[in-house]
C-alpha cells in the first residue's frame, strides 16, 4: 500500500451533507431499481447510512 493508503477506500469521517447526499441517492435509486436482490442491498445500505446520520446527529446536541 502507498503513502497515500488505499484508493478505494476513504477514512475521513463524512460530513452530515455527504451523508444526506448518500441517503438522498440510495433512496432514489430504490424507487428506481426493480431487482429484488439489488433493491435489498440498497435498503440494507439506506438503513446504515440512516443509524450513520442519527448518531452524527446526536453528537452533535
Amino acid at each position: 500500500m502507498s503513502e497515500w493508503g488505499c484508493p478505494l477506500y476513504d477514512n475521513i469521517p463524512l460530513t452530515i451533507e455527504e451523508v444526506v447526499d448518500h441517503c438522498r441517492a440510495l433512496a432514489f435509486c430504490l424507487i428506481e431499481i426493480h431487482h429484488l436482490v439489488v433493491k435489498a442491498i440498497l435498503t440494507f445500505f439506506l438503513a446504515e447510512r440512516l443509524d450513520l446520520l442519527n448518531a452524527t446527529l446526536d453528537m452533535e446536541i
